[in-house]
C-alpha cells in the first residue's frame, strides 16, 4: 500500500510558482491572486497615467467631426458613462440629471473629453449562408441543385422581411471619429434636483 494515501502538497500562499512578487513603488509585497497590481497610491496613480496616455492617443488617431457634419440618425456613444445617445440634447439632460453632480462646476470638471460617434448595424440575412447551411448534411451535390434564381428569390424576401423588422438597429461606436464636447452645451439649461 502507498504511503502517502492521506497526504498531498500544499502551495504556498505567498508566491506563484516560487516567486514572490513586490510592488515597484512602494516594496510591499503583492498578494498572489494579484498579478503584477498593488493598492499604494503610486501604483495607482501610475495606472491612471497610463489610461490617460492610451485615451490620447486613441484620441490623437481619431478624426475631429463638427456636429453639422454629422448626419442626424447617427448616435454618439459616452465612454466614461458607457451610454449612447441619439443626439447632444439627450446627453446634456443625462448629465443634467444625474444626481451625482451638485453644481454646475463639479458636472463640467467631471464631462467626458469626446463622445464617439456610431455606426449602426441593420438585421440582415444572407441567403447563400442559409441554403449552405441547410445543404450541409446533404448529399454532396445538393447545394448545386438550387438555381441561383431561387437563391436570388430567397435572398429578396429576406430583404424584405428584414425591412419590415422594428427595433434590430444596434450602435457601435466607432473609435475612428468623435466630436469634442464643449461646456456651452450646457449653460442654458441648469441641473435639476
Amino acid at each position: 500500500m502507498f504511503p502517502y494515501n492521506n497526504q498531498a502538497i500544499q502551495f504556498c500562499p505567498n508566491c506563484y510558482n516560487g516567486i514572490i512578487r513586490f510592488c515597484k513603488y512602494c516594496g510591499k509585497q503583492i498578494q498572489k491572486s494579484y498579478i503584477e497590481t498593488c493598492d499604494c497610491k503610486q501604483y495607482k496613480e501610475k495606472e491612471e497615467e497610463e489610461k490617460r496616455i492610451k485615451y490620447q492617443e486613441k484620441i490623437d488617431k481619431a478624426q475631429e467631426m463638427d456636429l453639422k457634419d454629422i448626419a442626424t440618425d447617427t448616435w454618439l456613444y459616452d465612454e466614461q458613462t458607457d451610454n449612447y445617445f441619439p443626439d447632444i440634447k439627450s446627453f446634456v439632460d443625462s448629465y443634467k440629471d444625474y444626481n451625482k453632480y451638485k453644481t454646475d462646476k463639479t458636472m463640467c470638471k467631471n464631462l467626458p473629453g469626446v463622445l464617439w460617434l456610431c455606426d449602426h448595424v441593420d438585421i440582415f440575412m444572407d441567403a447563400t449562408s442559409m441554403i449552405d447551411y441547410a445543404c450541409e448534411e446533404l448529399h454532396e451535390d445538393a447545394r448545386n441543385h438550387i438555381s441561383s434564381e431561387d437563391e436570388n428569390e430567397l435572398q429578396k424576401f429576406l430583404d424584405s422581411w428584414c425591412k419590415k423588422q422594428s427595433g434590430t438597429k444596434t450602435f457601435y461606436p466607432n473609435d475612428k471619429k468623435y466630436v469634442r464636447v464643449k461646456k456651452e452645451w450646457f449653460e442654458s439649461v441648469t441641473i435639476s434636483k
